[in-house]
């Protein structure tokens, strides 16, 4: 089952297919999506294929009595995206810079063991999420998460 499917650009003439799936299906879209994306790359060439939960974002309720889920709230549908974006991979570490103008710019770390699967999607994950959520993110490997080391 597929909901939506939507293209964008990543730069250098290169292009990302971002698909959404029912957010009931996340197993079993996890269990095989190792296969799914690289069957999808090899159907789109030239193009990356990302799989995401369709999710919704609830409104603030106009009342004070009523209290929302928290997987309805925008940063937990945030975290979902882009834990959706990254999802064979383990994100180690995060950080979260606030810039004088008020924007927030997050740093993500994932392990440096799976640098060579994932290093040349990079690029590809941060155009998505900004186009999805409207936030910068940035990516990182960490050698040993206890030692904070950067790569």
């Amino acid at each position: 089952y597929v909901n939506t499917a939507k293209e964008a650009e990543v730069g250098h003439g290169k292009r990302v297919l971002v698909i959404f799936f029912p957010l009931r299906f996340i197993k079993k879209f996890h269990k095989i999506q190792k296969q799914l994306v690289t069957e999808l790359e090899k159907k789109f060439s030239g193009k990356s294929v990302v799989l995401i939960a369709q999710r919704k974002i609830a409104r603030k309720p106009k009342s004070n009595l009523k209290k929302i889920q928290r997987s309805r709230t925008m940063v937990a549908v945030h975290e979902a995206i882009l834990a959706d974006l990254l999802h064979p991979v383990d994100v180690v570490g995060r950080r979260w810079r606030y810039k004088t103008d008020g924007s927030m710019q997050t740093k993500v770390f994932m392990d440096a063991r799976e640098k060579d699967k994932v290093e040349s999607k990079l690029e590809a994950y941060s155009v998505v999420f900004k186009k999805l959520t409207g936030r910068e993110v940035s990516f990182g490997f960490m050698t040993n998460p206890l030692l904070q080391q950067f790569l």
